[in-house]
């Protein structure tokens, strides 16, 4: 239809002009001393417009034949684009699948070829970034490669690249697999260091406080790294259960820091011991305080905290609690004074009550009537353990208790008879 409309509209035209000049007798007369030209009107026209197509054609000639130069440095710009994007493309594909040597040739083809675009006074748009990307990956093959000086010179220009560009991201992700090669080569404080070059914003992304903490973890620096690991664990960067088994790992591993009473409870002070639920956390700091010679009562109090919770759990889940809880109870009933041990012999004595065939409970009760001097029953309850409980150091404490018990009864063979057999137990 639209082809039909250009045909008709040319057809009008053809027709317009041919009626117009086969009426048109005007002429024109031009006058040059001494001479005088009678031209016809028609023919002026024809000349005119003859004259400008002719012109016309020749300013686009001479245009085109001028652009030459400029189109042939327009495709050779384009065909080293070319080249330079399919070397890069080819440069991540053989990083991926590791081929990393091939991976660094390519890395060093593009970083060539856009030097030498920029020699003949041409640029990518993109060019910073090429360059800056292609330094990365040079150094990540270096690094796979075991040749750390040329990784280490790849990613100082990588840096320099992205600095001159005004790539703040770019730098903040050479910091950051900067950081990540100081902790693979146990260099903690030298990974913090690139941690502290980050803008404000990449600071607190995820990979950098996953990357911080274990820095912090690996330089000894557990407050920090408890600070971090809570942080973490608040916006759910781990499972719920990997985020329980690190802050139990970084909560002990604070804990065991502590060198004297004072700084202990001020780890306790930290951790907001009373709130936590872990319960290896309260064995620990319990048994921690028992091998620095802590006050007896603080000590009788974090265990009874501990024995409450234990006693709420089913009775599958207090299995794995229980002993260490009662080896602790024990130790701390040893060293205390009279009334501690008053405090404690009821709350025995009621959880006993609860589950009398709990051998466990029945060994802390033969304990309890010890410290009541009730020493027959104390014998009862411990001649009935012996095949019952498996744990070697319950088994050796209860053969020290009943050698105990022979010697108070003046009864030398027995005593001797358990005591071999609590240092057989290994």
């Amino acid at each position: 239809m639209r082809l039909m409309i250009w045909f008709l509209v040319l057809f009008s035209v053809a027709v317009a002009t041919a009626l117009f000049m086969s009426t048109n007798e005007s002429s024109v007369t031009l006058f040059w001393e001494p001479y005088r030209v009678d031209l016809s009107l028609n023919l002026i026209i024809i000349a005119l417009l003859i004259s400008f197509f002719s012109i016309y054609s020749i300013l686009i000639f001479v245009k085109k034949l001028l652009a030459i130069s400029e189109r042939a440095r327009a495709w050779r710009v384009q065909s080293i684009e070319k080249s330079v994007s399919q070397a890069f493309t080819e440069t991540i594909f053989c990083w991926l699948v590791g081929r990393f040597a091939r991976s660094k040739k390519l890395s060093n083809f593009v970083l060539a070829k856009e030097s030498d675009l920029l020699n003949a006074g041409e640029s990518l748009p993109y060019a910073t970034k090429i360059r800056a990307l292609s330094h990365y990956y040079a150094a990540e093959s270096a690094h796979a490669l075991l040749d750390f000086d040329s990784r280490n010179l790849h990613l100082e220009q990588g840096k320099l690249e992205a600095m001159k560009g005004g790539e703040l991201e770019l730098q903040d992700g050479f910091l950051l697999q900067e950081s990540r090669w100081r902790l693979e080569e146990n260099d903690p404080l030298g990974a913090l260091k690139c941690l502290k070059e980050l803008s404000q914003a990449v600071s607190r992304r995820t990979l950098t406080l996953r990357i911080q903490l274990k820095a912090l973890r690996l330089s000894g620096q557990l407050r920090k790294a408890l600070e971090i690991g809570q942080l973490l664990v608040k916006h759910r960067a781990f499972s719920q259960e990997a985020g329980e088994v690190l802050m139990r790992n970084l909560t002990l591993d604070f804990i065991s820091e502590a060198q004297d009473l004072e700084q202990l409870r001020h780890t306790l002070k930290i951790i907001n011991l009373d709130k936590m639920d872990i319960l290896e956390i309260h064995l620990y700091a319990a048994e921690k305080m028992l091998n620095l010679k802590g006050n007896t009562q603080e000590i009788s109090n974090l265990l009874k905290n501990t024995w409450f919770k234990v006693m709420e759990l089913d009775p599958t889940d207090q299995i794995s609690f229980q002993i260490p809880l009662v080896l602790l109870i024990g130790r701390m009933l040893s060293v205390s004074e009279q009334n501690i041990k008053n405090d404690w012999i009821p709350i025995i004595e009621a959880a006993q009550q609860k589950n009398l065939a709990d051998p466990v409970l029945q060994y802390l009760m033969g304990l309890a009537c010890i410290y009541m001097e009730l020493w027959g029953k104390a014998q009862i309850f411990f001649s009935r353990l012996e095949d019952r409980i498996e744990d070697k150091r319950l088994q050796r404490l209860i053969f020290i208790a009943q050698g105990e018990l022979a010697d108070q009864r003046s009864d030398v063979t027995q005593a001797a008879f358990a005591w071999r057999k609590a240092a057989q137990i290994t």
